[in-house]
């Protein structure tokens, strides 16, 4: 392979690196309000990105180059962004997230209600057991206990 073709790689595998700190100053800058949908695509573009920067350090270690020192940083930066994603998608409280919390959870199921919190059930799980298992969803009335 002809040097010229090795500076192709090295430059793409900059570019790599600068998207990636791109995504880190994009999420560490508070001015951002961050949705669900936003964050999704960023997450797809990192991991895309990531393994197009393992694929060139591929090529360059087949080529003679060492890029262990370089490759363990990135790689930490990698998973930093990854559980900023992660922790982003789950935390609704941190403000930067908007999202829809769901309530009024019903089931003929007890097992399955009884991780929802009380406060997102639709009706208390006793009531199944009583003739108080009928209420309306969207104009339509629901028989909880028979899930008719």
């Amino acid at each position: 392979m002809a040097v010229q073709d090795k500076k192709k790689l090295m430059s793409a595998k900059g570019q790599c690196k600068a998207s990636i700190t791109r995504l880190e100053r994009y999420f560490a800058d508070q001015q951002h309000e961050y949705t669900a949908d936003d964050i999704i695509v960023r997450k797809k573009d990192l991991i895309e990105t990531y393994n197009k920067y393992q694929e060139l350090l591929l090529e360059l270690q087949l080529l003679g180059e060492s890029t262990d020192k370089e490759e363990e940083e990135t790689e930490v930066r990698y998973y930093n962004l990854m559980a900023t994603f992660e922790h982003l998608l789950k935390s609704p409280s941190q403000g930067k997230l908007v999202n829809f919390k769901l309530h009024k959870w019903m089931s003929n199921y007890p097992e399955v209600l009884s991780d929802i919190p009380n406060e997102c059930l639709g009706m208390s799980s006793k009531n199944l057991d009583r003739d108080e298992s009928i209420f309306k969803i969207l104009g339509l009335s629901y028989n909880a206990k028979d899930d008719v």
